[in-house]
């Protein structure tokens, strides 16, 4: 079964009015829906969505769907407040008799990578089981495929099993080889490039996320371009590339400011405060980083915390560093954060010091 097959059946024609009382042929609506979304043109898929009424939709194939499309809008443009699982778990409900294995599929698929931008990787690998399951059971081959196993990446790079990530990528790149009829987007170049950067391989990494910023240059992404240019600076400045990591954290910040999107603009700084430390600029890096302390909270204040106790070690300041790097490391342990294991490791540098 090839998935250029249709994801709607052709049902005969459902004629309903949307909420301003437009009739309009529900089967067209839902295909339309389905290739705004597919085409990532989220603000005109979410308006389709609110010009159907739910309670119009009779057969559980299209309320499937739409309740599909509905949490996949909300999702892209950051609308959390909505409670976007649950429209995703009725969504897989709704889908379970449906004789067409698509929808089930493409709902799996999408309640995964949920989880794992949502940080609950782990809750996406019995989807994606079910999803690849199916994908044997009807021999489906395509770019129905392909997603399952770009997501099962994404799920891996999110469990920081970069490898296994890899080799997920790998064997997409085989596929699209063999059949020539997928074209990737820029969030595939950039889940491949992380994976690379988290297995060191930075020259690799640079390639794919250079591809995903023309992507998303071409399509006018701003905020997509400025995470591009967060991972390039980490990239260049992996590669003693310091005048280019610069260049591109400079970008990244003017994005975010101008867009107001602050966990990505709290991100890039810290990228940018490590760049700084590299370069040996440390009274730059100390006023980057009492900027940085000076609002913030939970994760991002005791990355600052750590950071600035490794400014102050160059310093010779150890009593300061210590008492800041214990601030730090008591959220490193609450969170099983990324810096634990180098905040502990400097931590008894640190007390063999006072043997």
């Amino acid at each position: 079964m090839s998935s250029s097959s249709s994801a709607l059946r052709k049902n005969v024609p459902t004629m309903i009015r949307t909420n301003s009382n437009v009739q309009i042929n529900l089967n067209n609506a839902m295909h339309l829906l389905t290739e705004l979304i597919e085409n990532e043109e989220w603000h005109n898929a979410l308006a389709w969505v609110n010009k159907i009424p739910f309670d119009s939709i009779e057969s559980d194939e299209y309320r499937g769907t739409y309740l599909w499309a509905k949490a996949k809008c909300l999702d892209f443009l950051g609308e959390h407040s909505h409670n976007i699982e649950l429209m995703y778990l009725q969504s897989i409900k709704l889908h379970r008799n449906n004789p067409d294995p698509f929808p089930l599929i493409r709902s799996l698929v999408s309640l995964s990578s949920y989880y794992c931008y949502q940080g609950k990787a782990k809750r996406a690998q019995p989807l994606l089981n079910e999803s690849l399951k199916l994908v044997t059971q009807y021999e489906i081959s395509g770019n129905i495929h392909i997603s399952v196993l770009y997501a099962f990446g994404i799920m891996y790079g999110r469990l920081h099993q970069h490898h296994i990530a890899l080799q997920y990528f790998n064997d997409i790149e085989r596929l699209i080889k063999q059949s020539r009829s997928f074209s990737t987007n820029g969030s595939y170049q950039m889940a491949i490039g992380y994976s690379f950067i988290h297995t060191n391989q930075y020259k690799q990494a640079e390639s794919y996320y250079l591809q995903a910023h023309s992507i998303f240059t071409a399509s006018n992404d701003l905020p997509r371009i400025g995470i591009c240019c967060t991972y390039l600076g980490i990239v260049y400045r992996e590669l003693n590339r310091f005048y280019l990591a610069g260049l591109y954290f400079h970008q990244a910040i003017a994005i975010f400011q101008a867009h107001e999107i602050q966990e990505q603009l709290d991100k890039v700084r810290v990228e940018q405060i490590l760049l700084l430390m590299k370069m040996n600029k440390s009274e730059e890096a100390k006023a980057s980083l009492s900027d940085v302390l000076s609002y913030a909270q939970g994760t991002l204040q005791a990355e600052a915390l750590f950071l600035l106790s490794q400014v102050l070690v160059k310093e010779n300041q150890f009593d300061e560093s210590m008492i800041t790097l214990e601030q730090a490391l008591t959220h490193f342990l609450d969170t099983n954060h990324r810096w634990q294991e180098d905040a502990i490791l400097l931590r008894d540098e640190l007390h063999s010091m006072y043997l």
